[in-house]
């Protein structure tokens, strides 16, 4: 890559961040909403589908750094590399879920989302970090990529609208190709300026995490969005929530410790769809089995962490 790189301009910030954390856990529980897993029910908040874009936007946020820990490889060693890293923090999840998924398939309905059911998202944020990965290293120069990734998401933006279905195939890969380049695209756009900072005395990046939360709330709210709309929360929206939420420090454990709870709320909905077929079909029921599948697999994940830690503290 070239010395002097956009990619080294990155503002995005290593660590967690507690207000993206709390992001990713309400909007989890905005995808248990729209599948009829939470016992409240209203005309707000509908079209839950549009979560998953914030995971993608997230993602793409998030990616940009990634992919530079691994320029000194060879591209297929370095992709491999970077894959098997990422899949890393999600592959036990991913595994339960996808057992039910196949429990699901054989016992039901065999065309369930090509084996996937609700984890398709999972494959096609997949398919589009390899692909991004690898575009990258063959263009080379960061400019050209980011150029690209940009022309890439309008032209998914546009084909997406025509496709039926948003979650098979291909719908949900062009809602990742569509969504992941926005995220991109605002990670590596620069801080705001001290000038500002000073003036605001370190709230303006608090203030303008308000307006976009109050833009993408009322949006996210309204009972009948109309496609403008969808396309305002989803270019202008989510990036600006990450992007001045990722200025703001804050690390609270609690809040972070909820932010882990997302993906097993999103995975574990696999194990509701099946539990659904078997004829317990009470959303309230629902939402008191994820919960406790949720807080059991952090206790048993958060005891296994802990025995580690003893035993490295014991072998030193």
């Amino acid at each position: 890559m070239e010395s002097n790189t956009i990619q080294n301009k990155i503002t995005v910030k290593q660590g967690k961040n507690s207000i993206i954390e709390l992001l990713r856990f309400l909007f989890s529980i905005w995808v248990l909403y729209f599948h009829d897993y939470v016992p409240y029910r209203n005309n707000l908040f509908s079209d839950g589908k549009l979560a998953v874009e914030f995971f993608f936007v997230l993602s793409g946020f998030y990616l940009v750094r990634s992919m530079k820990k691994y320029d000194s490889q060879p591209v297929f060693k370095g992709l491999w590399a970077f894959i098997k890293q990422r899949f890393k923090a999600l592959s036990t999840v991913f595994i339960i879920g996808e057992i039910f998924v196949f429990i699901y398939s054989f016992a039901f309905d065999f065309s369930y989302n090509f084996m996937f059911g609700y984890l398709w998202y999972i494959r096609d944020l997949f398919l589009a970090m390899a692909f991004f990965f690898i575009l990258r290293r063959v263009l080379k120069k960061d400019c050209l990529f980011y150029c690209s990734v940009a022309a890439l998401s309008i032209f998914s933006i546009f084909i997406s609208g025509k496709i039926p279905s948003f979650a098979e195939w291909p719908g949900g890969a062009l809602r990742a190709f569509a969504s992941m380049p926005l995220g991109m695209l605002f990670a590596i756009i620069p801080h705001l300026p001290e000038s500002i900072t000073n003036k605001f005395k370190g709230f303006d990046a608090v203030l303008g995490f308000v307006a976009a939360g109050i833009l993408t709330l009322s949006i996210i709210a309204a009972p009948d969005k109309t496609q403008n709309m969808i396309y305002i929360l989803v270019i202008v929206g989510y990036p600006t929530l990450l992007y001045f939420a990722n200025q703001i420090h804050l690390s609270i454990g609690f809040l972070n410790w909820l932010g882990t709870l997302s993906f097993p709320i999103y995975a574990f909905q696999c194990i509701l769809r099946v539990i659904e077929k078997l004829g317990v079909e009470n959303p309230t029921h629902h939402f008191i089995i994820i919960t406790v599948l949720v807080l059991l697999y952090s206790a048993t994940t958060t005891a296994i962490s802990k025995q580690k830690t003893k035993k490295k503290a014991e072998i030193k």
